[in-house]
């Protein structure tokens, strides 16, 4: 007993000293990943975790991955060239390139985005406003009920714009847009640079509300083919119940035979027949 006791406190004490190196092996790799700088990538080794310095790149070029990964020792680490138009680097520094700014459809752009410098975008084109949102929107027609909280002052600021063409443009106000030349004496007064630039908005929104129409439509037309097939495999599925009922209403049963009582015989048990003879 004594012997079987020592050889379980032996297994046991193996044991523990096998989780205590493991545990101590997972500490010290986790202890020494967190050793690695914001600079730095961390570059994990079967036999532990090594700290890079992260390159610098020269102006145009990103790093690639990121300063500051945790990758594995057979990924390469470089500088890639940015895309033109999609990512630009204008520092000479360890950072991978930047996304570009896109400029507004309805925005100045004063320079494109290149390599090595991101886009600048200018003010709104005329007879635009800039939201809320940092997007362009056209400056709208007021309404009759139309109050001061809904003129925007960028657009009572611009010239070459009617009286009334100061609103902001939302859904209170498409419906009071000029629909012909003959509505108001106003629509005459847009300038030439003014009017294709207001006409592209409208079309622009138009367009989006017309999409959302049209895929309102298609789902209402879906739903009405369905509950049409619906329907009409309820009635065919019905009419056949219906025949399947009457066909056996109308299909006369075959009647079962009717055991018929035995023929009669002359033969009557413990008497004689007619020929004088005992049966």
């Amino acid at each position: 007993m004594a012997a079987i006791l020592n050889a379980n406190l032996f297994v046991l004490s193996i044991s523990f000293s096998c989780f205590h190196v493991l545990f101590c092996t997972v500490s010290a790799q986790v202890t020494s990943a967190r050793r690695c700088k914001w600079n730095q990538l961390t570059i994990l080794r079967p036999k532990g975790v090594e700290c890079l310095n992260c390159p610098e790149c020269p102006e145009g070029q990103g790093l690639v991955p990121q300063c500051g990964s945790r990758i594995t020792a057979d990924v390469s680490v470089e500088c890639v060239q940015c895309e033109e138009g999609k990512g630009y680097s204008d520092k000479h520094d360890f950072s991978s390139c930047k996304p570009c700014t896109i400029c507004d459809p309805n925005e100045e752009t004063i320079s494109p985005c290149t390599a090595t410098q991101n886009a600048v975008c200018g003010k709104c084109n005329a007879g635009y406003y800039r939201a809320i949102t940092g997007d362009c929107h056209p400056c709208s027609w007021c309404c009759a009920d139309s109050k001061d909280d809904d003129k925007e002052k960028q657009c009572s600021e611009q010239t070459g714009l009617p009286a009334n063409q100061v609103c902001r443009y939302d859904v209170s106000t498409i419906k009071c847009a000029p629909r012909t030349n003959s509505t108001t004496t106003h629509a005459h007064a847009i300038s030439a640079a003014t009017k294709p630039a207001y006409s592209e908005g409208a079309m622009a929104y138009g367009g989006k509300m017309e999409i959302m129409s049209s895929g309102i439509w298609l789902v209402a037309l879906v739903g009405v083919v369905v509950l049409a097939v619906c329907v009409l495999i309820g009635i065919l599925y019905f009419n056949h119940q219906k025949n399947k009922f009457l066909f056996q209403l109308c299909v006369p049963r075959r009647p079962t035979q009717a055991i018929s009582d035995p023929p009669s015989s002359s033969i009557v048990f413990g008497r004689k027949s007619s020929d004088g003879q005992t049966v």
